[in-house]
C-alpha cells in the first residue's frame, strides 16, 4: 500500500480546499447548508458522537465527498466559525473536524509513517506520535502546523483502530484557536460510542 503517495495527495487536496470556504479563510468545505448541532448526538454505521456546542454537522453530499478527496470514506464533517475577535491572518479560519474510514486498515507499522507523511505536503513541526484511547479503541495522534491562505494553521490527526478498520479524525483550525478547538475535539472523543458488534 503506497501510504506516502496517497497521504500526500489527500493533504495537498486538503490545502486546496482551504480556498473553497465562504467568508473568512476556511479549513472546511462549507458550501452546503450546515445543520446547527445544539449538542446533537450524531450517528454513523460504526459509532455515535455528540457535536460540541457551537459546532455544526455539515451534511456530506457527493459534492463534498469529491472536494474532500480523502483516502477513505467520509463519515462526519463538523465545523465552527473562528472565535472572536476575528483577525485577518491570525484568527480567520473556519475550523473543521473530519472523520473518515480508510479504504484499507493500516498495520501497526504503517501508522506513524502515514501520520508523518503530511510533511510531503508542507506540514512542519510534526509532533512525535502519541497514543490515546477512544471509547476503548487504540489511537495514535500527531499535531502539525501549516499555512491556511497566509494564516498560521494547526491540525491534530488521529488514527483509530477498531473492529478491523482504521478511522481517521482530523481537526483543522488556526494556530490561534487550536487550544480551544482541541478541547472541542476531546469532547467528541469523550462522547464517542462504538455501535454494538463493531
Amino acid at each position: 500500500m503506497a501510504v506516502d503517495s496517497v497521504r500526500a495527495t489527500w493533504t495537498m487536496c486538503g490545502a486546496t480546499l482551504l480556498l473553497l470556504g465562504c467568508g473568512p479563510a476556511s479549513a472546511g468545505v462549507s458550501t452546503a447548508s450546515p445543520t446547527p448541532s445544539a449538542a446533537a448526538t450524531l450517528a454513523t454505521a460504526f459509532f455515535t458522537v455528540t457535536a460540541p456546542p457551537g459546532w455544526r454537522d455539515v451534511r456530506i453530499t457527493a459534492t463534498i465527498t469529491r472536494q474532500l478527496q480523502l483516502p477513505g470514506s467520509p463519515l462526519l464533517l463538523l465545523e465552527t466559525p473562528p472565535p472572536p475577535p476575528v483577525v485577518r491572518g491570525v484568527n480567520d479560519v473556519t475550523a473543521d473536524i473530519v472523520i473518515s474510514q480508510l479504504q484499507q486498515p493500516l498495520a501497526a507499522a504503517q501508522i506513524a509513517p502515514y501520520l508523518e507523511s503530511v510533511a510531503a505536503a508542507g506540514a512542519t513541526g510534526i509532533s512525535t506520535p502519541m497514543s490515546l484511547m477512544v471509547s476503548g479503541a487504540s489511537g495514535t495522534a500527531v499535531t502539525y502546523t501549516h499555512s491556511i491562505q497566509g494564516t498560521s494553521g494547526m491540525s491534530e490527526d488521529i488514527l483509530i483502530d477498531e473492529g478491523g478498520a482504521t478511522y481517521e479524525v482530523v481537526l483543522n483550525t488556526s494556530s490561534y484557536a487550536f487550544t480551544r478547538h482541541l478541547a472541542a475535539l476531546q469532547s467528541v472523543f469523550a462522547t464517542w460510542r462504538w455501535m454494538a458488534g463493531d
